[in-house]
């Protein structure tokens, strides 16, 4: 067992503040939120909400090219801020510090802490990967978010956790964090990952502790004030940095355009799949059991014969600006065509290093050959 717990800390300052709201703001630029679903607005329609977030209307115009400047930052936290651009926000913010908020939040997780990391000391290859963490305590953003973690030893872990929400959304970031450490060996989804990590705080052992804890995924399906959240992203005139998919009632949107109507039912709901998961890679059984049912798989031939249809039709839409890419023997990848984009390097250097070169024969998968996340997931105890 852990002899000791990480150290943590819990601050709230006008500069963690208008990080937030800039951190907010890349997402926004990038089109993630859009993506998954979640309800970007200025308030919050109900506290603790893990389906929206909160971005202040400010007047963002008075900071010079602000929205294309937000959209150049790093991706990780803390980020590299250019003093003039964080100093620009703070002088657009009116911050409510309170104090009590943010110890009601440290003496809730002092209580817990001990018996949540004792639940971490059960997988050895996590147990040692975080040594400290800074809680910072916020208005604004999504419920949670945290700093990436890698494989090294006693790492640094900053979290943000919004004001509103309870400390279950800190340990969900925590874990969701870890897991993802292990990414590029397990392939995990943003969205599996965030579906297991629910499950662990709702089901596992670590439920007793968070009784409170509202499952992210469960929200995001209920898709609510998603156009409410449509109309303020509109009015704050964000300038995107890369092509934006959104996906509307069932509707598929390229950049503003419903191109629904280009494409079949059937290649219409493996365009959505793909849009919720850009960026990651996509698996041929994930598409298949979109296609074909769980129970009803037909070969790899027919699989990629329906993604070059799809393909065909996204190319008068989309140009050049959008790739669907074959990462071979494991599955499919939309993503933005710029070769340099971090996403592809990532999977064609963990697939060249691991893959062997061998195309697929029509007719050569089976039912029984197809690996479930269950089972990709059970190596990490």
């Amino acid at each position: 067992m852990r002899t000791k717990v990480p150290e943590t800390t819990f601050v709230r300052s006008p500069e963690t503040e208008s990080e937030r709201i800039l951190d907010t703001g890349r997402s926004v630029v990038d089109g993630f939120f859009q993506r998954k679903g979640f309800a970007v607005l200025p308030s919050l329609p109900t506290a603790g909400d893990p389906g929206v977030v909160v971005l202040p209307r400010l007047p963002y115009h008075q900071i010079p090219n602000f929205w294309q400047r937000v959209g150049s930052l790093d991706r990780q936290l803390p980020m590299h801020i250019p003093a003039d651009l964080q100093q620009g926000v703070m002088a657009l913010l009116e911050p409510k510090y309170d104090r009590n908020r943010l110890n009601q939040r440290k003496q809730s997780w002092i209580r817990v802490a001990e018996s949540f990391w004792g639940v971490i000391d059960e997988y050895p290859r996590m147990r040692h990967l975080i040594g400290s963490v800074e809680c910072r305590i916020t208005q604004f953003g999504s419920v949670s978010s945290a700093s990436i973690l890698t494989r090294r030893k006693s790492q640094r872990c900053v979290v943000y956790l919004r004001s509103d929400a309870g400390v279950g959304h800190m340990a969900e970031i925590i874990l969701t964090q870890l897991v993802r450490a292990f990414k590029n060996e397990y392939w995990f989804s943003w969205g599996e990952t965030e579906a297991v990590v629910d499950f662990w705080l709702r089901e596992g052992p670590l439920g007793k502790y968070f009784p409170d804890y509202r499952p992210t995924i469960i929200r995001l399906k209920e898709k609510k004030w998603l156009g409410a959240a449509k109309k303020y992203i509109a009015e704050l005139g964000v300038v995107y940095r890369t092509p934006v998919w959104e996906i509307d009632n069932g509707q598929v949107y390229f950049q503003g355009r419903d191109i629904s109507q280009y494409v079949s039912g059937r290649e219409l709901a493996m365009l959505e799949l793909l849009v919720q998961k850009q960026g990651e890679l996509v698996s041929f059984d994930a598409i298949a059991d979109r296609l074909w049912g769980n129970d009803n798989f037909v070969s790899l031939w027919a699989l990629n014969k329906a993604v070059q249809r799809l393909r065909l039709k996204l190319e008068p839409i989309s140009g050049e600006l959008v790739s669907l890419r074959t990462i071979r023997k494991r599955g499919y990848l939309l993503d933005y065509s710029d070769q340099s984009s971090p996403t592809i390097r990532r999977a064609e250097a963990v697939e060249s290093s691991r893959v062997p070169e061998i195309e697929a024969e029509p007719n050569s998968a089976s039912r029984s050959a197809r690996k479930t996340v269950v089972s990709v997931k059970s190596g990490l105890v």
